[in-house]
């Protein structure tokens, strides 16, 4: 009896010796991990968990001291999302987190993920240099924020590649940092919308020509390139295009659209192009009427010496180009002996309206191979 009074009394000593004006400031707890962890995800903050109990002596203590301190307050208002639990109700989390006593302290990314664990009664002091700490480990580098936003702007937009690329960048170290988290969200989300769009091809497929859905994928693959989904699509279109009537029916399409070109260069007298177009049909789509049709474009251009003519003056123009632009890369790589080689061949070639840019250029090199040492 004597005993039980003692310990009252040492408890009441105790709690008169920790008792402090309480402040106006206070910390605006949640008291529901669920919602709590919810909030943290949305606003990209990390969560402070206190678990307490009733009985606790030094829960309280920390209530009437380090958590009435202006500072502490003020960051587990602005930069945390605190969260007071009682480990007496929150039986699964204690498990799951394994808490060995009260009170304890968690700091944790907005993921979930911990930070710290801080056991018994921490002072404010402490307290404040833990916060920091943590603070500092999910510290945003302006180059992430800035990657971050261009991303949003990019999704906005439907470039979901380059958000992706964007995206992946920002989660390379993957140290759960707000932005962090924020990008890991807002990948999912691409990769969400790339999921149900795959979802629906597959819903559908049995339903439509194959070559439709081979269209479909190619689509999605090139809409949301970086994505899981997309590879998946890939992976699905690769068996696709191995199917005979797929084949087929590529081949055939193929021809027709090539076709379609080269009659509408014939029409504009782009010879040239019209030429290059109908020598592949006719030797690689013969088999179809297609191969067939182009073989009667390339004899009516072979028919008329006038269109001839013109085509081979473009096919000139072509190869000079091509020596030219040729000889620039052999320039910028400090290969001069080569460049002026390939301007002769330049020059040599007849009937091309860039000749003389040619000469001009060889002219010039010629100057600086005399002038070096």
């Amino acid at each position: 009896m004597f005993a039980s009074a003692l310990r009252l009394a040492f408890v009441g000593v105790l709690m008169i010796g920790v008792s402090a004006p309480i402040s106006a400031q206070e910390i605006r707890w949640r008291y529901e991990y669920g919602s709590a962890r919810s909030e943290a995800q949305r606003a990209g903050l990390p969560l402070f968990l206190d678990f307490s109990t009733e009985w606790c002596t030094y829960c309280k203590k920390l209530d009437v001291t380090t958590f009435r301190d202006p500072e502490i307050v003020r960051l587990l208002n602005e930069r945390f999302v605190p969260v007071k639990l009682d480990g007496n109700r929150e039986k699964r989390l204690v498990e799951v987190l394994q808490l060995q006593g009260y009170p304890t302290l968690i700091v944790a990314g907005p993921d979930g993920r911990i930070l710290k664990t801080l056991e018994g009664y921490v002072d404010a002091a402490r307290l404040r240099e833990q916060l920091g700490d943590a603070l500092a480990a999910l510290d945003n580098p302006q180059w992430m924020v800035n990657a971050q936003q261009e991303a949003v702007r990019l999704v906005q937009t439907g470039e979901y590649p380059k958000a992706v690329v964007l995206l992946k960048s920002v989660l390379e170290d993957d140290r759960q940092r707000p932005v962090q988290v924020l990008a890991k969200r807002q990948l999912q989300e691409i990769e969400n919308h790339a999921r149900r769009e795959l979802a629906q091809i597959h819903s559908q497929a049995e339903r439509v020509d194959p070559l439709q859905t081979v269209d479909r994928l190619e689509a999605l693959m090139a809409r949301y390139a970086g994505t899981q989904a997309a590879l998946d699509a890939s992976a699905w279109h690769a068996k696709l295009i191995e199917r005979p009537e797929v084949k087929t029916a590529r081949r055939r399409r193929e021809a027709a659209e090539m076709l379609a070109q080269a009659r509408r260069d014939f029409d504009a007298q782009h010879h040239l192009c019209c030429l290059d177009r109908c020598a592949v049909l006719a030797t690689q789509y013969g088999d179809l009427p297609e191969g067939a049709e182009a073989y009667r474009l390339l004899e009516a251009i072979k028919a008329n010496p006038q269109w001839l003519k013109a085509a081979s003056e473009r096919l000139a123009d072509r190869l000079c180009e091509t020596y030219l632009a040729l000889a620039e890369v052999w320039i910028e790589r400090g290969e001069l002996s080569l460049a002026a080689e390939t301007l002769q061949r330049a020059v040599a070639v007849q009937g091309s309206r860039h000749v003389e840019a040619a000469r001009q250029r060889l002219d010039q090199l010629q100057g600086r191979l005399q002038a070096a040492p």
